[in-house]
């Protein structure tokens, strides 16, 4: 092999190498402290959505979804890896562990809930331009207040 392309070769896999980690550096981690929980009972259910797409509602809109344990959590949970972007975040405390925010009549929550930005929450569920924060470092850290009804 000709010194030329031996040298063309190592040139390409640099370039490679060095948007390989400028592509790694455009993602960073949301981080997430949830106050406000009555008891640690069941598990807190994170919720991060990329898009207006019927939000808060699981649908096409929703990137990621987790479930965790209230009493191991203590409130703390991190999205890893996540690309530069706006997002919206919504939680709520399912202290009976059905992975469904259960309602009352009219449907109003029992399950204490809540979303990015801390909105108000009156009759309905907050839009998803009111909730959206922007990840643009390595890290994001958001604080949730959990409401209840």
């Amino acid at each position: 092999m000709s010194t030329f392309l031996k040298l063309c070769l190592l040139f390409l896999g640099l370039s490679f190498f060095k948007f390989k980690v400028y592509a790694d550096s455009l993602n960073g981690n949301i981080s997430i402290k949830t106050k406000g929980m009555k008891n640690l009972k069941g598990q807190l259910c994170f919720a991060l959505f990329n898009g207006p797409h019927n939000f808060p509602s699981p649908s096409d809109s929703l990137l990621k979804s987790e479930c965790i344990s209230a009493s191991k959590s203590l409130g703390m949970f991190t999205f890893h890896g996540l690309p530069f972007g706006t997002y919206a975040i919504s939680v709520f405390h399912d202290e009976n562990s059905d992975r469904i925010l259960n309602t009352r009549i009219f449907g109003i929550p029992k399950e204490s809930f809540g979303f990015s930005k801390d909105p108000t929450v009156l009759v309905s569920a907050p839009k998803f331009l009111d909730c959206t924060v922007i990840l643009n470092s390595n890290i994001l850290e958001q604080e949730i207040n959990l409401k209840s009804f």
